[in-house]
């Protein structure tokens, strides 16, 4: 008979230059030496919020004044078969100074000095997605023809998918998505493995299709991989070979899916109850979306039609 997770609350603390509060495990402790970003569990009855509220109060000295759900990450816990689920915030606003009221030593870290820190395992996925902006979007099927060519927020994850798009269409896109992001910075690349001939420059990610998910057999060689899944068993598998991400669809019914049941937002807030890496809420999701979503735990929103500029009318 499983038991149920320990229900842990994390605070993501920046401050004005960027930096993330981290602080160390102590001897005692599981994991000991390790840095994670600070919180705690919560105690019966209580909310994340309030335990996160609490946890940075008695841990470290501040008093929360902004947090945002930022996702949900499950984990293995300290015991022989225990299990964690993360509830994971991003901490905008707080009051006081930083300092160790539980023996432990504390301080702050750039994030690029993140990926050189010991941390422990769901701590490191929480890292990743502090590197990924909360909405990604897909090109629609006639995006190479398009003008303006922008998504529809300025920070987007872009995923290459031109089903019908011969070499030459597909090195003109490459060409203008990289001059896009050329432009501006909080832009992220990657190219769906349907195009697994294409020619990549070196900052471009890779998205797996469900079906290379199944195939291969070590992570691609990529800095930044994400995959797309519809169940618990892919997810797994997403988060086992190591992928950044995860898209999880379809949350509602789509019409370029209509022989596929939507999960509807219970169904995906079960499977993110399991998920060990950030997922996007895929399928009939739109930016508004993203808020309420990530109450239940999806990191953010991904979609195609919605998340692009209109074309302008002509006529």
């Amino acid at each position: 008979m499983s038991t149920a997770p320990v229900e842990v609350a994390v605070g993501l603390v920046r401050d004005a230059t960027g930096r993330l509060l981290i602080a160390q495990r102590q001897a005692h402790q599981p994991f000991a030496g390790l840095w994670e970003f600070p919180g705690g569990k919560l105690e019966p009855g209580e909310s994340p919020r309030h335990a996160l509220v609490r946890e940075l109060a008695e841990e470290v000295g501040l008093q929360v004044v902004t947090a945002m759900p930022l996702l949900q990450l499950a984990a293995d816990g300290p015991a022989a078969g225990g299990r964690i689920r993360l509830h994971v915030f991003e901490v905008s606003e707080w009051q006081g100074q930083p300092r160790s009221l539980e023996g432990q030593q504390v301080r702050w870290a750039a994030p690029a000095e993140l990926d050189t820190v010991p941390m422990p395992p769901a701590n490191r996925a929480m890292r990743r997605a502090l590197q990924l902006p909360q909405h990604a979007a897909i090109t629609p099927p006639d995006w190479h023809r398009r003008s303006p060519a922008a998504p529809a927020t300025p920070s987007a994850l872009i995923v290459l998918r031109l089903p019908q798009a011969g070499p030459a269409t597909l090195a003109g896109a490459i060409a203008r998505l990289d001059a896009l992001a050329s432009a501006n910075p909080a832009l992220r690349l990657a190219c769906s493995s349907r195009h697994g001939g294409a020619d990549l420059p070196p900052h471009w990610g890779v998205h797996l299709t469900a079906a290379a998910l199944a195939r291969v057999q070590a992570r691609p060689a990529a800095p930044l991989v994400g995959a797309s899944c519809h169940d618990a068993a892919e997810l797994a598998r997403a988060a086992q070979l190591g992928c950044d991400y995860a898209f999880l669809s379809p949350v509602r019914a789509t019409s370029t899916h209509p022989d596929q049941p939507p999960l509807g937002v219970d169904g995906l807030a079960t499977l993110l109850a399991g998920a060990r890496l950030p997922v996007y809420a895929l399928g009939g999701m739109c930016p508004a979306d993203e808020a309420a979503l990530r109450e239940v735990g999806a990191f953010g929103v991904a979609g195609i039609g919605a998340f692009w500029q209109p074309a302008p009318h002509v006529g």
